[in-house]
């Protein structure tokens, strides 16, 4: 294990913990009121994000103590064909949001602010890398 492994692995941990408590902090701030369910919402999503990347560093930490590198060509290779094939649908995930604001507006349904676009893009385009690494990992390229 290189000392630049370790510093990674440390490093992207510690931001990943690091956010995930300031959400939890900035979070107990909204419990009272008519917040609350969004803040525990918050709470938990961010103590999910947090066991996850403690989860991650042990697995690669356990990997790298195993003799195997970081990340290897074909680990890298389907990355990268998993980050491009989200980057398109992701697009096209944005034109839908946008067509149902437009729908939305026409037909009477409830019309999506700022946040909400933001929101609902980032959690498709999230989902969408990570069913398709999961797919090209367990797959092939």
């Amino acid at each position: 294990m290189t000392q630049k492994d370790k510093r990674r692995i440390y490093v992207g941990t510690t931001v990943m913990g690091l956010l995930a408590l300031g959400i939890i902090y900035f979070s107990l701030f909204s419990i009272s009121g008519r917040e609350s369910a969004r803040a525990w919402a918050m709470i938990s999503i961010s103590i999910a994000i947090l066991l996850l990347a403690i989860f991650f560093m042990l697995r690669r930490l356990r990997t790298i103590k195993q003799g195997f590198p970081l990340e290897d060509e074909l680990s890298s290779n389907v990355k990268l064909k998993a980050e491009s094939r989200a980057f398109r649908f992701s697009l096209n995930w944005l034109l839908v949001i946008m067509w149902y604001n437009f729908f939305a507006e026409y037909f009477g349904w409830y019309l999506l602010n700022a946040g909400d676009v933001i929101a609902i893009a980032i959690i498709g385009m999230l989902a969408s890398f990570m069913s398709l690494w999961l797919y090209y990992n367990r797959r092939g390229l």
